[in-house]
């Protein structure tokens, strides 16, 4: 529990940190703009505000939660990031830094130590440890503060927010039906006018002294209905109705508890009463337009302010007239409307914020580091800096512990049996204690700087009391070191030659069999693969191996680095291949391993048909047209299986991406010379697409190929019974009339699908180009 409330504290202070930095940055620019009138309150303007509002969140939870990693293959995390360890909760992934192979090591000073910068390791199993490693910052008490502190605001706000909604519920439960028949028979003119339905309710009330539009309910101060002229009910009728129209009294409430849970950012306040203004200016715009009297609008307005009592509870819900708006600047803007709009180019430069902020700004990113779990009990803290290696590792299970305490200034060279040390490190120390069948042993291995390894002191313990280092000290040692390697991948690309040398591939890949770590048995996989090409028992071997690594990340990296180094020459190995990408289940990785392996795949249709069906387990409609569209830069030229991935495309829900999968074929594929039978299929995939614009755009792009009447009849024929926009079939339908030569018979076709058009204005555009 007091791990889980560190964790917690952690992970809310790293949020509060990137919220505060990228909501300060994207408020900071739109408020600007909002004074230099680069924005207005129109309805653009009020969208990039609101958008504004929101997404410093999701940046901040982007980069608190690591979604975007800049690495090798392209982006997957953060490019600037400061550090905040936690305990991670999988098998670790080691950045490995190459040292010196020499058995003489040059001295290093014993003071200052050097300051440690552990490697980000990515793990999959709990964690079962107290050790929690921060590399930069300490976060212990300031952030379980910080934690205090923002729960102790969010619970006064929110209860004093609590308590106004509370206060509001009592006071409309004073309101009553409005019965007066000349009134009632405005309101209705007024739902008709704006296209509400009739079910929307009108109230009167004592206790207000504005109109407020209160859920699906007007609510009006009954001496303004008694008294006011009917010009000035309608118009304060029809500004409510607005804000209901627009659905203001749902975007309200969640503002303010936006405001509540992020109480620590003070420019919320400030674009919120921005957004109020735009709100309101709005709902005055529409109430204008539906009676027709802006003159009357504005006198309502007036007359409301001037008797308006101050209500804090008429914030619960849009009021016709409250504190936050800026009275003179809506007269003004009713009488003399303001025809100054946003800039789309200042809509782009928001986006474009906020995706520089995504990638490359600076956030606080909590990562996982050296902590994970094996089996039982386990925690392992590994950091290179500088060529100075220092390990701490404890392990734990019912049949046995071991604990490991190291600082190498270089590599442990063992002989090719790994029976003994021949080389330690200068200035080095390696304190091993394990503990089995009851029995207690523990080596301590020191050397001072510029010492061999025939001079590093050995320090032997048998059951708590110092010993000879003997032959059996020496076995024991020899037994225990393997269970080091597996579970820290400690000078891992040397032991698999070491291996590799003494007992054969298949020897290597029965150390992999023993290894649990993830990350680990990847880089043993993956060095093995480099070493040398694997005979065809010992693939199939490598890749039941593989598909036992839980982690997605690794497993694609496996299977990526096989089938770049090794001959898969068989179908067999090829299916078994695909086969192992199913355990995959990441949508990310599973496109990735897909993309890796297009290089090498041969042109047999068997085998092009695995691949389909092993890339229908994408479920990501971006990731599958990505691996598609690949596939057809790659092979389409041939047109090897393209059926085949027409039918696995079908699956792809997403208008935008079917379409660029088509454009794709399109452009790789030439239509003239394809079959019959694969134009068909073509056709039909893009009756899948269930919009106009992209439908049209993919069969106007097909039109760059000199199609056959019978493709072009199809087409036609295709797009009159799917496309249902009039101008977009219009314009198609004349862009086809272009082609040269167009025969009568595609003339004909091309007149009856112009049936199909309701529009006669664009119908007609479509007979004048074919006469």
């Amino acid at each position: 529990m007091i791990e889980f409330i560190s964790q917690l504290a952690d992970q809310v202070l790293l949020f509060s940190i990137n919220y505060f930095i990228h909501s300060t940055v994207l408020l900071g620019l739109v408020l600007l703009a909002i004074h230099g009138r680069l924005l207005s309150y129109d309805r653009l303007g009020e969208w990039v505000m609101k958008s504004a509002l929101l997404l410093g969140c999701f940046t901040a939870l982007a980069q608190t939660n690591g979604w975007l990693v800049k690495t090798q293959s392209g982006w997957s995390v953060l490019s600037w990031q400061w550090t905040v360890a936690e305990p991670s909760t999988d098998h670790p992934k080691i950045t490995t830094i190459k040292q010196p192979q020499s058995m003489e090591q040059s001295s290093v000073p014993e003071s200052p130590a050097p300051q440690v910068l552990p490697l980000v390791i990515e793990s999959s199993q709990p964690v079962v440890t107290s050790e929690v490693v921060r590399p930069v910052k300490e976060t212990g008490l300031g952030a379980l503060a910080w934690l205090s502190l923002w729960l102790t605001g969010l619970t006064l706000l929110g209860l004093r927010q609590t308590r106004c909604q509370r206060q509001w519920q009592i006071l409309m439960a004073q309101r009553i039906q409005v019965s007066d028949a000349s009134i009632v028979a405005i309101y209705n003119r007024l739902l008709s006018r704006s296209g509400l339905p009739a079910d929307i309710q009108l109230s009167q009330s004592t206790v207000i002294s504005s109109p407020v539009a209160h859920c699906r309910e007007v609510i009006c101060p009954a001496d303004f209905l008694q008294y006011s002229p009917p010009e000035r009910i309608e118009a304060a009728l029809a500004h409510e109705l607005a804000h209901i129209k627009r659905r203001d009294g749902w975007w309200l409430p969640f503002a303010q508890w936006f405001q509540v849970l992020l109480f620590f950012q003070p420019l919320n306040r400030l674009l919120m009463q921005h957004i109020h203004q735009a709100t309101e200016q709005k709902a005055d715009d529409m109430a204008a337009e539906w009676t027709e009297n802006p003159r009357a609008l504005a006198m309502t307005l007036l007359d409301v302010a001037k008797h308006n009592r101050t209500q804090p509870q008429l914030q619960m819900v849009p009021a016709m007239s409250s504190k936050k708006s800026k009275l003179l600047q809506r007269v003004e803007n009713i009488l003399q409307p303001n025809s100054q709009r946003t800039s789309r180019l200042w809509t782009f430069g928001l986006i474009s914020t906020v995706l520089l902020i995504l990638v490359t700004g600076p956030g606080v990113v909590a990562k996982s580091i050296g902590v994970y779990q094996a089996s039982g009990s386990s925690s392992h803290h590994i950091s290179i800096d500088d060529g100075v290696t220092d390990i701490k590792l404890s392990s734990s299970n019912d049949e046995r512990s071991l604990k490991l305490k190291a600082k190498l200034t270089g590599d442990m060279v063992f002989t090719d049996d790994e029976s003994r040390i021949t080389a330690f490190p200068a200035n080095s120390r390696f304190d091993l204690t394990h503990q089995a069948d009851g029995i207690k042993r523990r080596i301590l291995i020191e050397s001072a700087p510029g010492t061999h390894a025939e001079n590093a002191g050995y320090t032997y313990w048998y059951e708590g009391k110092k010993q000879a280092f003997d032959a059996s000290a020496q076995a024991w040692l020899a037994e225990v070191m393997p269970m080091v390697w597996r579970e820290t991948g400690l000078q891992a690309e040397a032991r698999v030659e070491r291996i590799r040398d003494s007992r054969g591939d298949t020897g290597v890949l029965d150390e992999v069999a023993l290894i649990e770590s993830d990350f680990v048995r990847k880089t043993y996989l993956s060095h093995l693969f480099e070493l040398a090409q694997l005979a065809e028992d010992d693939l199939e071997y490598a890749m039941t191996l593989a598909v036992d690594i839980g982690s997605d990340f690794e497993l694609s990296q496996v299977l990526s680095k096989l089938v770049e180094t090794q001959n898969l020459g068989s179908e067999d190995l090829w299916l078994s291949y695909f086969a192992s990408t199913q355990s995959i289940d990441s949508d990310f990785e599973m496109a990735k391993t897909m993309l890796n392996v297009l290089p090498q795949l041969p042109e047999t249709e068997d085998i092009n048909q695995a691949y389909f069906n092993a890339a229908e387990s994408i479920g990501s409609d971006f990731e599958m047209a990505k691996v598609l569209m690949a596939y057809l830069e790659r092979k389409g030229q041939e047109a090897t299986n393209v059926q085949h991935l027409f039918a696995v495309a079908a699956d792809i829900g997403s208008d935008f991406e079917l379409a660029k999968v088509l454009l794709a074929a399109n452009q790789h594929i030439d239509q003239t010379n394809s079959s019959d039978a694969l134009f068909d299929a073509y056709l039909a995939l893009a009756s899948h697409i269930g919009s106009d614009f992209e439908m049209k755009k993919v069969y106007a792009d097909v039109l760059k190929h000199d199609l056959s009447e019978r493709h072009l009849v199809s087409m036609i024929e295709s797009a009159a019974d799917h496309i249902g926009s009039d101008f977009e079939l219009a314009n198609l339908l004349l862009s086809i009339s272009k082609q040269q030569p167009i025969n009568a018979t595609i003339k004909a076709r091309i007149k009856e699908a112009s049936r199909a058009i309701g529009s006669e204005y664009e119908r007609n555009r479509v007979l004048a180009a074919l006469s």
